[in-house]
């Protein structure tokens, strides 16, 4: 268009030629004038230009249009060659593709059969697979499509193979091989879970920092390890039993170690022994042992030793001679009288308070079976023997004297049990709440456990409170005194005499 304008320009200002003088005859001068040069205008030339590029338009639009139409009919005709072949070579859908630069070629059937030509193959294929075929990163695919210049494209579920014949032939040909590899790799499966492993806690050792944990033991076996935290369970494949076998070994050797032993500790009381405050003697052992794992799993007595061979042996017995010193005693727990307090509760006390007061104090450790009616006190021997007098000061006053506290009691009548307890034990609760002390009833005592000042308040109150029960008993005796004298002197004369009389020996 500019080159055209610029055209138009040059012709609108250029100016008409000038004929040359031609001599004139001597008889008869005649002027010849020069022929005129076209001339064209610049509207005549936009037409002309619009015409052309209409003309290109429709050109290129006919040519687009008949483009679509050729491609639509490629597509139905493939489409009803690719029913047509899955209908005769069952789950094998071929569809063919024909490229031709020129658009009027009409022979597309004879150019799908040459070798060179390109085609697309349609399989079914299983999700499973689907990290197998890609593989880490993306390598085994890339491998594949690198050795057979075929291109695979997934679209679950059919996988898409497209390239010549023979490209399509050889990708077919090692995803077959590299599938059925691994299918005989994961012909044998085991599960560890649970307590075989320590369930999560067991998992996180099997993958170890970073997965080499995990990397080792499948290098080593050739099995396939999937593990899950969360699950807290790891599922081995391999393609021999005694291949999962041994991974299974490898895996719980990262956990408990190369060897295990089992002990029955019997009770909970050896169970704390083996444990310690704040489980410090129990990583002793382990410290001291040279590399033996101890774990008692919880509401269990018993206790797993796991490592090294000479390790756990040496952590048996270190164990063994801690139990043996640390046996203890236990004692018989008196039956509680009626109206007293329960002296099992008392060995525990309120929420566990006087329990685990005995037992930070002494470091001994207590462990009461109700059922059985013992308590076994063990520890150290000195811990231990603390540990006794609290509880039996617990079993006898009902709970335990604090630094600074003193101990009183006070005999209350048979009758005045029930007013000095109350209803529920609400006179008890009152009497503590009002003086901040202690109150017990154990028989016909009235036990009081506090600073002195608050232990003689309350005191005084209890003594109030049975005064008139005392002053009852008081006259039932006197009156009961009075009927026997009475008794003895009915009748008179010397045969009602007293026994104690003199006369009276020899009767």
């Amino acid at each position: 268009k500019k080159k055209k304008k610029k055209k138009k320009a040059a012709a609108t200002a250029a100016p008409e030629p000038t004929p040359e003088p031609v001599p004139e005859p001597a008889s008869e001068p005649v002027k010849e004038e020069p022929a005129a040069a076209p001339v064209v205008t610049a509207d005549e030339d936009e037409e002309d230009d619009d015409d052309d590029v209409a003309r290109l338009l429709n050109s290129t639009q006919l040519s687009k249009a008949q483009k679509k139409k050729k491609k639509k009919k490629k597509k139905k005709a493939a489409a009803a060659e690719a029913e047509k072949n899955e209908q005769d070579e069952g789950s094998w859908v071929v569809v063919n593709k024909h490229h031709s630069n020129n658009s009027h070629n009409n022979n597309a059937a004879a150019a799908v059969t040459d070798a060179d030509a390109k085609r697309t193959e349609i399989i079914q294929f299983d999700g499973n697979d689907k990290p197998i075929l890609v593989g880490p990163k993306g390598a085994t695919i890339q491998n594949i499509t690198a050795t057979s210049g075929a291109r695979l494209d997934i679209d679950l579920p059919v996988l898409k193979i497209t390239g010549t014949e023979a490209a399509i032939a050889t990708a077919k040909e090692m995803i077959d091989k590299l599938l059925s590899a691994h299918k005989a790799k994961s012909a044998f499966s085991i599960t560890l879970s649970g307590k075989d492993i320590k369930s999560s806690e067991g998992i996180k050792a099997i993958i170890g920092k970073g997965g080499s944990n995990i990397k080792q033991i499948q290098a080593s076996t050739g099995c396939k390890l999937d593990a899950n935290i969360d699950e807290g369970k790891v599922v081995i494949t391999g393609a021999s039993d005694e291949q999962i076998q041994q991974a299974a070994t490898m895996c719980r050797h990262t956990v408990f170690g190369e060897y295990q032993a089992v002990m029955d500790l019997k009770n909970r009381g050896n169970v704390m022994v083996v444990l310690g405050q704040n489980y410090q003697k129990i990583r002793q052992f382990q410290d001291d042992s040279g590399g033996a794992k101890l774990d008692i799993a919880k509401n269990t007595t018993t206790l797993k030793i796991s490592g090294p061979t000479a390790a756990v042996k040496k952590a048996q017995d270190m164990v063994t001679a801690w139990l043996n010193h640390c046996a203890g005693i236990t004692l018989n727990i008196p039956q509680s009288a009626p109206g007293s307090f329960d002296k099992v509760g008392a060995i525990y006390g309120k929420g566990g308070t006087t329990i685990r007061a005995i037992q930070d104090k002494t470091g001994a450790f207590i462990n009461v079976d109700d059922k059985e009616g013992k308590v076994q006190i063990s520890g150290v021997p000195a811990a231990v023997q603390e540990a006794l007098k609290m509880v039996q000061q617990a079993m006898e006053d009902g709970c335990l004297m604090e630094e600074g506290e003193v101990k009183d009691s006070i005999i209350i009548p048979k009758n005045a049990g029930p007013t000095v307890i109350g209803r529920g034990g609400s006179s008890i609760k009152q009497l503590e709440k009002d003086h901040s002390v202690k109150v017990r009833i154990s028989d016909q005592n009235c036990i009081m456990i506090g600073k002195p000042p608050a232990v003689a308040r309350c005191k005084t109150e209890v003594s109030e409170k049975i005064q008139p029960f005392i002053e009852e008993e008081r006259i039932a005796q006197e009156a009961e005194r009075l009927a026997t004298e009475q008794e003895a002197s009915a009748g008179g004369g010397p045969w009602s005499a007293s026994l104690q009389d003199d006369a009276a020996d020899g009767w």
